[in-house]
């Protein structure tokens, strides 16, 4: 699993940052498309579990699982993909930094 978590000076900037689907180090929204190209699942909003601002896809792609976050929450945007690792134990990581952000 990689996992990035970007602290930015004020929530509007963050915000911005999630809404304008801009990339952090080279992760962001295509990958969420590359989940829904590969035929998988993909849940936006409070349905994730990680508030408004957050997309949350999964897939199985040759053989390979693959669990996409992508969230903001308060002065913080997050990415998290887990590659070949058991889905609920991807969303329990998720989860768990979601919690961790104050």
């Amino acid at each position: 699993m990689v996992g990035l978590v970007v602290k930015f000076k004020n929530e509007s900037t963050a915000a911005r940052i999630y809404r304008d689907s801009s990339t952090l180090l080279g992760f962001g929204p295509r990958d969420l498309t590359f989940i829904k190209l590969g035929g998988g699942t993909v849940t936006t909003g409070s349905d994730t579990g990680l508030g408004q601002r957050s997309e949350v896809g999964s897939a199985s792609v040759a053989g390979t699982t693959y669990y996409v976050a992508f969230f903001q929450k308060r002065v913080f945007t997050s990415f998290l993909i887990a590659y070949d690792m058991n889905s609920t134990d991807a969303e329990r990581a998720v989860l768990n930094v979601n919690n961790r952000i104050r």
